[in-house]
């Protein structure tokens, strides 16, 4: 009976990590939506305090998240609802954490946006607006 669960364990984990890009786009545009129509308490709820981040350092050290990048410039533009400005987006997924990078087509300029994942919900855990080499 205890092989049983240890198996049953073992599919939930592998089942359960699915990589969540498609959540993890919705967070990072609702943000944005938020953020341009001045929403502050609604801007407010897609953040996670620091004392939460503090116990699940970021994975800076891992070489994927070392390693990642802003989105190709051929990768096409997309506006998923109508009404936020065409973007492309990179996710690189490392354990409960997720790099963003998000390059806005109108302007070129790319922001960062780390989140971390609690529980079944994405959070952004540190947003740095216009990186480096990028104009805004």
């Amino acid at each position: 009976m205890a092989g049983w669960t240890g198996i049953a364990l073992l599919v939930t984990a592998i089942a359960g990590s699915a990589p969540p890009r498609e959540a993890i786009r919705a967070r990072v545009l609702a943000f944005y939506r938020d953020d341009r129509a001045h929403r502050w308490p609604d801007v407010l709820d897609h953040f996670t305090v620091g004392k939460i981040v503090a116990r699940w350092p970021a994975p800076a050290r891992d070489p994927a998240w070392a390693g990642a990048t802003p989105p190709d410039a051929t990768a096409p533009c997309l506006s998923p609802t109508g009404d936020d400005p065409p973007s492309r987006m990179s996710i690189t997924l490392v354990g409960r954490w997720a790099r963003v990078f998000v390059t806005w087509c109108d302007t070129g300029s790319t922001d960062e946006v780390w989140l971390l994942r609690l529980g079944e919900e994405w959070r952004i855990a540190r947003l740095t607006r216009a990186t480096a080499g990028t104009p805004r």
